[in-house]
């Protein structure tokens, strides 16, 4: 989401819900600093009242007040489009496997579509698992559909080893991550079908509820991520099988 798609959220959400419940909605899809800035400029302060509120001056700030709210509306959907282009998307619906960008593969529950993209800039492919007939507005903002059963997995060149030293360095980054954020989730190393895959599960509570399960391939770093643990969520890690090599 980038900051003129989430200040314009948060402009529309405001009315109906507090800022900290909305803090909580979108969990650590957006970090605490982006959600301030867009909050100071989604609420701005309260201008003085005027004695005559419907006078010429009041109907120039309203007027412009209308021109910034669009052209922060059209400035998101020009970036929307423009992200569209920097990326390969496909959809595969049904039970099966699924064949990603580098030639990894994981299976479909029954009842369950994917949607996949391929972010060129940041050379990362993600896919979202969900329920079949699901309509998701927005499926990149997954926590806010946990309650739907939504799990994301993201394959990137990973920037750690396939090794046990590799493993080792990922635990050290997750472990400062939660540090800065005050989490303490509950940690367990993953038993993997491939014998070249290692990985690590961390289950988080309350207020920001989630797993999140991290898989070091030959080449490639896997994350998968979900509002809670669930049968679909153990299948769909346990049934990754490596391609061996990142292009």
């Amino acid at each position: 989401m980038t900051h003129e798609e989430l200040v314009v959220y948060l402009q529309g959400r405001l009315e109906g819900a507090e800022p900290e419940a909305l803090r909580q909605e979108l969990g650590d899809a957006v970090s605490a600093e982006d959600f301030d800035a867009a909050l100071k400029e989604a609420r701005p302060g309260d201008a003085p009242r005027r004695e005559e509120s419907s006078g010429p001056g009041f109907q120039l700030l309203f007027f412009l007040a209308i021109t910034i709210v669009a052209a922060a509306l059209i400035t998101a959907v020009h970036h929307r489009h423009a992200r569209r282009s920097e990326t390969a998307t496909q959809m595969i619906k049904g039970e099966g496997p699924f064949v990603g960008r580098w030639g990894y593969v994981l299976y479909i529950p029954p009842g369950y579509s994917v949607e996949a993209l391929y972010d060129r800039a940041k050379d990362a492919q993600t896919a979202y698992f969900f329920k079949t007939g699901t309509e998701l507005e927005d499926p990149s903002r997954w926590l806010r559909y946990g309650r739907l059963g939504v799990i994301q997995m993201t394959a990137r060149p990973s920037p750690f080893s396939g090794s046990a030293a590799g493993l080792s360095n990922l635990k050290d980054y997750v472990a400062a991550t939660d540090v800065r954020n005050k989490e303490h989730p509950a940690v367990k190393e993953l038993r993997l079908g491939q014998p070249t895959l290692r990985g690590m599960e961390y289950d988080y509570a309350f207020p920001n509820a989630r797993v999140t399960a991290y898989i070091l391939g030959e080449k490639l770093l896997y994350v998968f991520s979900a509002g809670e643990r669930t049968e679909a969520f153990d299948k769909i890690v346990g049934s990754l099988h490596d391609a061996g090599a990142s292009e």
